[in-house]
């Protein structure tokens, strides 16, 4: 890729809305090193009162422990409503028959 064609990327990358070009992995990602740095700096030793973590965060583990804390959007709840209702209605369809 060419200078000029990379400068016309970056200007057209800063005008938009950082959800439309950052992944939430890499959201996540972020996340979690920056609670890692913010740990590190509460619980290091030359610190006159310590923090105390009980839970490490990890990559692995991020979503089982963020997951129930965050709200799900209504429209994945309309959608898991409106799909397990066609769901019941055809099992209990299959049922009968």
């Amino acid at each position: 890729m060419n200078c000029g064609r990379s400068h016309l990327l970056t200007y057209q990358v800063a005008d938009l809305e950082p959800k439309k070009y950052i992944r939430g992995k890499f959201e996540l990602w972020y996340l979690i090193s920056f609670l890692r740095a913010l740990s590190n700096s509460l619980t290091a030793k030359d610190q006159h009162k310590r923090a105390v973590i009980k839970v490490q965060l990890t990559h692995e583990n991020a979503l089982e422990i963020l997951g129930g804390k965050v709200p799900s959007p209504s429209s994945l709840n309309e959608f898991l409503d409106d799909n397990l209702k066609i769901h019941q209605v055809d099992t209990q369809n299959d049922i009968h028959h």
